[in-house]
């Protein structure tokens, strides 16, 4: 049952909706951030994808309610996950774990076997939900392995067909982006929509189609945002001196690129490096003017220090701020506030970024609720990038996050858990609603953990209507455009193939 599901079955019941119940309120507001001047003061929705490498367990982030009847889903998954709480395997220390350290959502859609927690260092996460701002998809259906190349294909690309050697068919972000583009030239030839990378490398999650080939990609909607405060191409100081040999290559390298671009054909196959130089050297420029200006020492737009803490551990604790377990996610936070407040010169409406590290085989509980606080608590990353945004901003925000697969039901002898195929995706963002899609903790589970050891979570629905509905919100239409064989995935029984609506 979703939440608009939920919330009918309120009002039959003859219980009155009013804004005092948990589902109207809203997070700590941004509404009085104060922008830097230059920055951009309104954006169209942008989506921002957060790849999760090595196949979260978001079992362990999202657990059942501990009940005391062992029949029960609520005390076998404490009984057969105990190893992987780093707690005894005992009823006394189910319960404790459950009481201590996880927060209790206000309200849960039925049936009653759904309550589940949020671990109490998630506060961020847990406040999305009460403001009705999360959805929790359950029992996504992506790879049918559990090998994590093939897997983060299948997941990037958003095909559950693909193949382990399908490396350049183009990413469900690649072809959403060209469908927002294509859309927008309808009324404006000239429009423009890109994508940017945050991360080292491009995933293929960005990769757009090729124009002829199906199985090929371009990647001509994409800029690749790996430093913000160091985007373009080199220019030398001012009062550089003219003999030095990166000031005089730069000079020779910019007037060698103006004149072929003079003298080129367009049709030239060499002619996209010239143009690319072009692009480069003005968004660069652009992009300086916005957030630098004439003196680096004093950006006119600054990085906040709270956005700065989350990747520089010194500057953190100098100034009693949190910091990240992984810095480089913090530089990714930093590069998107940074393209947010260019977002007017980077027409980008989608963002790509990652957080590796999930493939938590060992000492779960210990490496595992650090990844979630860096990217949940209230301190956290995205909490202290909508810190510094106005509502205005934020509210148009709609972020995803999913990993290659899931884990396995119980935990191993390591104290962790092993790879499984079915998982959750996490949904957030005002244009969404917010809410449980799928059944949280099936009952056929239980009968499956009493027979074997290696037991995965049953996907039921598959990736495509998922990313389908995160692109219908993000731009109506899109979802078919992007996904046109999405009828023919499996969906929950129950859902009705218009997530989020």
């Amino acid at each position: 049952m979703n939440r608009r599901e939920f919330l009918k079955a309120l009002s039959a019941s003859g219980i009155v909706l009013g804004t005092g119940l948990p589902w109207a309120t809203r997070t700590a507001s941004a509404a009085n951030v104060t922008l830097p001047n230059g920055f951009a003061t309104s954006i169209p929705k942008i989506l921002i994808n957060i790849t999760l490498d090595g196949g979260p367990d978001f079992r362990h982030l999202l657990p059942p309610k501990y009940v005391s009847d062992d029949t029960q889903y609520g005390y076998q998954y404490w009984k057969v996950r105990a190893n992987a709480h780093a707690i005894a395997q005992q009823e006394a220390a189910y319960e404790a774990r459950w009481n201590d350290d996880f927060l209790k959502p206000s309200q849960v859609p039925a049936p009653a076997g759904n309550e589940f927690g949020i671990l109490n260092g998630a506060k961020w996460l847990y406040d999305q939900w009460e403001g009705s701002n999360l959805a929790i998809v359950n029992s996504a259906l992506g790879s049918n392995t559990r090998d994590h190349a093939h897997s983060l294909l299948v997941m990037e690309q958003g095909n559950r067909n693909a193949g382990p050697h399908d490396l350049d068919k183009p990413g469900w972000g690649g072809r959403l982006a060209k469908a927002l583009q294509d859309n927008a030239q309808q009324a404006d030839p000239t429009a423009q929509v890109k994508i940017v990378s945050l991360t080292q490398e491009i995933r293929r999650f960005s990769y757009g189609p090729h124009p002829t080939d199906p199985r090929k990609h371009v990647n001509d909607q994409v800029i690749s945002v790996r430093d913000s405060r160091n985007l373009g191409l080199f220019e030398p100081a001012a009062d550089a001196s003219a003999t030095g040999s990166q000031a005089v290559m730069s000079r020779a390298l910019k007037a060698y690129y103006a004149a072929k671009r003079d003298e080129m054909d367009s049709t030239s196959p060499y002619y996209p490096f010239v143009r690319h130089e072009r692009d480069m050297r003005a968004f660069g420029d652009a992009i300086k003017t916005r957030l630098i200006g004439d003196d680096e020492e004093n950006p006119l737009i600054p990085i906040p220090d709270d956005i700065r803490a989350l990747y520089d551990v010194s500057f953190a604790e100098e100034n009693g701020l949190f910091s990240l377990n992984q810095g480089g996610f913090g530089k990714q936070i930093r590069n998107l506030y940074d393209c947010i407040a260019c977002q007017d010169i980077l027409n980008f409406r989608i963002a790509s970024m990652a957080y590796r590290g999930w493939d938590t085989h060992k000492n779960q509980k210990r490496y595992i609720e650090q990844r979630f606080e860096d990217l949940f608590h209230e301190k956290g990353a995205i909490a202290t990038l909508f810190n510094n945004l106005p509502d205005n901003i934020t509210d148009n925000l709609i972020i995803v996050l999913s990993g290659e697969f899931g884990r396995q039901l119980k935990a191993n002898g390591d104290n962790g858990t092993d790879h499984g195929r079915g998982n959750s995706i996490l949904v957030i963002g005002k244009g969404i609603t917010g809410g449980l899609y799928g059944e949280m903790f099936p009952a056929a589970e239980l009968e499956r953990i009493a027979k074997g050891r290696s037991v995965d979570i049953t996907g039921k629905t598959g990736i495509e209507h998922i990313f389908a509905a995160v692109c219908e919100a993000m731009e109506t239409g899109t979802g078919d455009t992007v996904f046109p064989d999405k009828a023919d995935a499996p969906l929950e029984d129950g859902l009705d193939g218009k997530l989020f609506a």
